[in-house]
């Protein structure tokens, strides 16, 4: 899944994991075909961090992080731009985010940048066993915003319907 160079189309939906200090907000979108076609993050105040994910994200329909703070803030980003959803990573949701990821991977059905932080992240990403079930996360000392927001555009790709095949001169397939 991992490309140096790839075509990419506009977005068809974006998955964004809220952060402010210790963490990074990350911002990824997704074309119709799985590419990744945009891959941002930054650490910033809460007003800075509404404008940026608003002027990325638009109309084009979103799946942001809403545990914690980040309910609060998807909220605010709810009030100008109605296509946002809320997720709360609860353990059962998250493992099946990740699952889902892990699918999309496998089957390659997604592409990224090779060797780009979101990369880096995938590369390090593990899931650890416990009685409940699977943990999924960045090892000490690691980051998973970017896996998170992936994992988001993923599930937020799966739910947009097909986009209609277009063949030579504009026609639709019937």
């Amino acid at each position: 899944c991992a490309a140096p160079e790839y075509e990419h189309g506009v977005p068809v939906v974006y998955g964004v994991d809220l952060a402010r200090k210790q963490d990074y907000t990350w911002v990824v979108g997704l074309d119709a075909a799985g590419n990744v076609a945009v891959d941002e993050h930054w650490q910033s105040d809460w007003p800075v961090t509404i404008n940026r994910i608003a002027g990325l994200v638009g109309r084009t329909r979103t799946l942001a992080d809403s545990t914690g703070l980040g309910d609060v803030v998807v909220q605010m980003l709810q009030r100008r731009l109605p296509n946002v959803e809320g997720v709360l990573f609860s353990v059962p949701q998250k493992q099946s985010m990740m699952e889902g990821l892990a699918v999309t991977i496998q089957n390659r059905a997604v592409r990224f940048r090779a060797g780009s932080e979101l990369h880096k992240q995938l590369e390090v990403f593990e899931y650890v066993y416990t009685r409940t079930g699977a943990r999924y996360s960045a090892p000490e000392g690691f980051h998973d915003d970017g896996v998170c927001s992936l994992a988001l555009a993923v599930e937020g790709r799966r739910r947009v319907p097909e986009v209609p095949e277009v063949h030579a001169f504009g026609g639709r397939a019937s």
